[in-house]
């Protein structure tokens, strides 16, 4: 039974080749260890009676619920429906922001780094940009703050990645009137 579910598991992300940079597949014991390297998540899928999935710390949170990071499926379907939700994000290319990085283009992430409440005029945001490339390193974008009344700035901007800044201020923008208008 574990070698079916095992078999579906890679199946599914072998057809998803476009979306997934890398694959990592051990066997330790009665288990089954894969890591998927997406743009801008990492998935350690353990195969086993179910199938249990946790992602990294720096996920994209349009993509993927950015406070849970381990999830149990009880059945390959809900793993399925899981894995084209990321699919279907990344093909669509919705509630994203995208940098070039040696001739690829990569979905980044964006993690909220800290909040300043001390602050006279209200508090303060820093978000980090980043993604992973296609070895699953991490790459730092930029850093943004976000002041109150929803006013952004951008800075320590990485020279080697094509980042377009005013695509940037539009993107952080979006979601503050999205968030604003209830969607």
């Amino acid at each position: 039974m574990k070698t079916k579910l095992y078999q579906k598991v890679i199946d599914l992300l072998n057809s998803n080749l476009e979306f997934v940079k890398k694959i990592k597949i051990e066997r330790f014991k009665d288990k089954w260890l894969i890591d998927a390297i997406f743009n801008a998540t990492i998935l350690n899928i353990v195969v086993s009676k179910n199938i249990i999935v946790n992602t990294n710390g720096s996920n994209n949170q349009y993509v993927l619920d950015f406070y849970r990071d381990e999830r149990i499926f009880e059945s390959f379907d809900e793993f399925k429906i899981f894995v084209n939700t990321i699919i279907k994000k990344y093909s669509e290319k919705s509630k994203g922001l995208y940098v070039k990085y040696k001739n690829e283009e990569y979905l980044c992430d964006i993690e909220v780094m800290s909040v300043d409440v001390d602050r006279q005029m209200g508090p303060e945001t820093i978000y980090e940009i980043n993604f992973f490339d296609n070895n699953g390193e991490g790459v730092k974008v930029a850093e943004v703050s976000e002041y109150p009344a929803g006013a952004f700035s951008i800075y320590e901007i990485n020279k080697d990645v094509e980042f377009n800044e005013d695509a940037a201020m539009r993107y952080f923008q979006e979601q503050i009137d999205t968030m604003s208008c209830g969607e």
